[in-house]
């Protein structure tokens, strides 16, 4: 069995939902398609959007935005289901083997991702890692690990401050709590500027939370995976 989870959340980007899909629908290797809705109001439309494009799908519409944590919600309602959970981004371009290649480089026990970095002391002072290596912080947005990192409840349960900056403590929780290695893979993928990224806005508070996830994991004083 080989099976894969692809997760995404939607939000402010309906209007590109069709071009993901289109370039899901292309992918060769096979999947089931899950996704989280964080704007309510959308989805009647959202679901409409599917029916076009001829694509199956497992929805939940949020009543809340509560931003890219809803991924894990969904990864720990079917993480049974799966051996592999693939998370992408809406505001993302790929190729038609981008699942395949994913599968390709991953390997148990690691959380592979087209954005992986090292912190060097602050979380603005880092330094990507394009291959290998065994890195501090992966994004979500381009990420393949193994379905049964969800049977960590506590990714579901970061501080409430730090709720939006879940890819930091999936990072953190699983490398320090579950022994996941993090690691980088290179991937063909290309980002949409459409003035919508939330992640400027997240920047300055990304560097408060790494301070807090130091102290509460100890990172200064460990020594890196093997």
């Amino acid at each position: 069995m080989n099976k894969i989870a692809v997760i995404f959340c939607t939000w402010q980007r309906i209007e590109r939902l069709t071009k993901t899909l289109r370039m899901l629908s292309e992918q060769s290797h096979e999947f089931d398609l899950h996704i989280w809705n964080n704007n309510y109001d959308s989805a009647e439309e959202l679901k409409e959007i599917l029916i076009n494009a001829n694509m199956q799908a497992n929805v939940v519409d949020s009543r809340n935005n509560i931003g890219g944590i809803g991924r894990f919600f969904l990864a720990e309602e079917v993480h049974e289901l799966y051996d592999k959970i693939v998370f992408i981004d809406d505001d993302q371009d790929f190729d038609s083997d981008l699942i395949l290649e994913m599968d390709k480089q991953h390997s148990p026990k690691t959380v592979c991702s087209w954005s992986s970095w090292k912190i060097n002391s602050k979380f603005e002072d880092k330094t990507r890692i394009i291959a290998g290596g065994n890195v501090d912080y992966c994004g979500t947005g381009g990420m393949i690990l193994d379905a049964s990192a969800f049977t960590n409840i506590n990714l579901l349960i970061p501080p409430t401050e730090f709720m939006f900056v879940e890819d930091l403590w999936l990072s953190c929780v699983l490398k320090y709590e579950s022994n996941f290695q993090l690691r980088g893979i290179p991937l063909n993928i290309r980002m949409t500027d459409d003035g919508k990224n939330q992640y400027e806005s997240l920047y300055e508070i990304k560097n408060v939370f790494w301070d807090f996830l130091k102290v509460k994991y100890g990172i200064a004083n460990k020594k890196p995976l093997v």
